[in-house]
């Protein structure tokens, strides 16, 4: 892999795990220090809450390693994902994974774009705007909610977490919402950690789909960031996402690959 190429995926990766780690602002979320990897924890069932990033663990410690880890969540009756590349997936340590119970729950392309290269935004669809209120945060919390289908936990959870973590103004996550005659339709979020700006949280309501929503979405979060001084877009994307993503110009870089586990798995 070129080297350039290898820069990239490893500030793909790096913004995605300060993302995640960024909502340990939360009171019920917690940074776990470990030798080893970047662990977040919760006081929750679900594996949003409960990571584990970026393990870089020599052969002869794997085993230990990811007992020992397990052995944390077990504690505490919570599931995980362990999340395996894009910088490096290491199939013996999969086979690990697999064989303590960790079942494969999905892969997502790891892409970026330069941001010199980004289309300036144009009237479209729907009327975006950064979320500034807290009426408007609980517009984009139920939207955001809505679009990914969440259960009602996990949809309180979601709104619990960001009333919590700061966003706007001078910090690094910036939230977006759409609208299509007044009614709140789309959501983007923008994560900044020094020149680099992550995409996440684009998602829109099924009726209004297809209508370019979520790329306008996309164009105005990353063009306000390119305006406070990024100049790398990065995010992860589904398989159904991808085409989308790439008519604004990203490109696929690497794989990012997800494996849950929970108290009830049977392995070793």
């Amino acid at each position: 892999m070129p080297m350039a190429d290898l820069d990239t995926l490893k500030a793909i990766e790096k913004n995605g795990v300060a993302h995640t780690v960024y909502w340990c602002h939360w009171p019920r979320m917690e940074l776990v220090k470990h030798e080893h990897a970047v662990v977040t924890m919760s006081d929750l069932p679900c594996p949003f809450f409960n990571n584990v990033f970026s393990a870089d663990v020599p052969p002869d410690k794997s085993e230990p390693v990811i007992d020992d880890l397990i052995a944390r969540f077990r504690s505490r009756n919570l599931p995980c994902f362990w999340w395996s590349g894009p910088v490096k997936h290491d199939e013996r340590m999969t086979s690990i994974l697999q064989s303590r119970g960790f079942v494969k729950a999905f892969e997502a392309a790891a892409m970026a774009l330069c941001l010199e290269d980004l289309a300036t935004p144009h009237p479209g669809p729907a009327d975006i705007f950064e979320v500034t209120s807290e009426s408007q945060l609980a517009d984009w919390t139920r939207t955001c909610a809505t679009a990914f289908e969440f259960d009602d936990n996990l949809s309180r959870w979601w709104h619990d977490l960001f009333t919590s973590v700061p966003h706007g103004g001078s910090s690094p996550l910036t939230h977006y919402l759409a609208h299509v005659e007044g009614e709140p339709v789309g959501t983007a979020s923008a994560f900044l950690d020094n020149d680099v700006v992550g995409l996440a949280s684009v998602g829109v309501r099924t009726a209004y789909r297809r209508r370019g929503i979520g790329s306008a979405l996309a164009r105005m979060a990353l063009d306000k960031a390119r305006r406070r001084g990024g100049r790398l877009g990065t995010l992860f994307s589904s398989a159904m996402a991808e085409s989308l993503y790439a008519g604004l110009g990203f490109r696929r870089y690497g794989t990012g690959h997800c494996y849950v586990w929970s108290p009830e798995a049977k392995g070793r």
